[in-house]
């Protein structure tokens, strides 16, 4: 029975449980944070990499001669000259250079145009003396000889076309191959193809010769080591001149 003056209502549940802490008077909950779907990156400030009139010469887009050279440059492989480095160099951060739905010359196609690769001339400073556009055809190797800069590129799944180019070292012009792939789609030279604004300076290899008689790659390759980013490659120098000066 209860007590006199016990409330009426109450009951006795035992000794009274301590009050709450912060802990147990929060309750337990899992927050999950929105994803972000947006990339930032700080491309390298400066001045541009190049002038306009410099950029038009070479065939280079202003979307990367805007860019400064720290943001421009990454080098892959590189040779030492008296003139200056020649230098392979790509750019495959498109945080550097902001993806386009046409290609880099303007003429409108599927390919994205978000990477860039360049054979560059610099002096010690890092100051491009000139350009050569290398885009969707990265060179793979690079040699120097007394007369020119030999390079190319070994074909694979990625860009499956193979290509061989010479510059004169004394008047700093190109001059280049391509090999189509056997089973790859037609290469076009020009507008809308390899090199849209410099296609006077490459044709396509002739029937009858074949890359792999030029350059080979692996343990087996056989002729002059060259510098490459792919590993093992080497070269029939003196036919790859006398291909390139035909």
């Amino acid at each position: 029975a209860a007590g006199a003056g016990d409330d009426q209502d109450s009951v006795d549940t035992g000794p009274a449980a301590p009050p709450p802490t912060e802990a147990t008077s929060t309750p337990s909950t899992t927050t999950t944070a929105p994803i972000d779907t947006t990339t930032t990156t700080t491309i390298p400030p400066g001045p541009p990499s190049q002038s306009p009139e410099d950029a038009a010469r070479d065939g280079i887009p202003a979307a990367v001669a805007d860019l400064s050279v720290a943001a421009r440059v990454t080098v892959e492989a590189e040779v030492a000259a008296p003139e200056g480095r020649w230098t392979l160099s790509t750019i495959e951060d498109s945080g550097r250079l902001p993806c386009q739905d046409v290609d880099p010359y303007g003429v409108p196609g599927v390919e994205r145009f978000c990477g860039w690769e360049e054979v560059l001339l610099r002096d010690e400073a890092g100051t491009i003396l000139r350009a050569h556009p290398m885009w969707e055809m990265t060179p793979s190797w690079i040699h120097l000889t007394p007369d020119a800069v030999l390079g190319g590129r070994v074909g694979d799944g990625g860009q499956p076309s193979s290509t061989l180019f010479r510059i004169d070292r004394e008047t700093l012009e190109l001059t280049g191959v391509v090999f189509p792939a056997p089973d790859g789609e037609p290469v076009v030279i020009g507008p809308g193809g390899l090199a849209p604004t410099t296609a006077e300076d490459w044709r396509l290899a002739p029937d009858d010769v074949s890359v792999d008689d030029l350059v080979t790659t692996g343990p087996d390759a056989v002729g002059t080591d060259v510098t490459s980013t792919i590993g093992v490659v080497r070269v029939d120098v003196a036919a790859v001149e006398a291909l390139l000066a035909g």
